[in-house]
């Protein structure tokens, strides 16, 4: 880019390198007639001015880009923020249903639906035979027959956490 001032006859003309961050400074004597765009190595005003407009679209095509980077960074902080937001998470440790096994044996007169009646819950199990069929493929059994004194592993669920 080109910055030149003019002191009675005489022209000093910078010449900035924004790649090399050099600047160089040529005097240049003014002849009568002269054009200052001649001077400025443009042979035209028409040169000139072509040569604005082509670095001023180079400025809009820079700004543009820095706007589109600056609309993607604010998008992009605006969607990971979003689920902070919206988040229904609860603190409420009440709701929590902690599953557990233990070890039965079983009496006289007990059958898988008398246990399921008595671990199985409705808010687990949609019905006591999907309780009996998770019974039964926990012990390997093949049918419904359990024998007195037999140990199974039941599932059963509890609001209170065991250390």
């Amino acid at each position: 880019m080109f910055d030149f001032y003019v002191d009675k006859r005489t022209i000093v003309l910078y010449n900035a390198n924004i790649e090399t961050n050099k600047c160089s400074e040529q005097i240049i004597e003014q002849k009568k007639g002269d054009i200052m765009s001649r001077v400025a190595g443009y042979r035209t005003e028409r040169e000139l001015r072509s040569y604005r407009r082509k670095i001023r679209r180079q400025k809009e095509i820079r700004r543009n880009i820095v706007l589109a980077f600056a609309a993607a960074a604010i998008l992009m902080i605006f969607a990971f923020s979003y689920h902070t937001f919206t988040s229904e998470a609860s603190t409420d440790t009440d709701d929590i249903s902690y599953k557990y096994f233990t070890s039965i044996q079983v009496e006289t007169g007990d059958t898988l639906w008398s246990i399921a009646e008595e671990y199985a819950d409705d808010i687990h199990y949609d019905s006591n035979s999907e309780y009996i069929n998770e019974v039964k493929a926990m012990n390997n059994l093949s049918n419904d027959d359990i024998i007195s004194g037999q140990y199974l592993i039941i599932p059963y669920y509890s609001y209170v956490f065991l250390n």
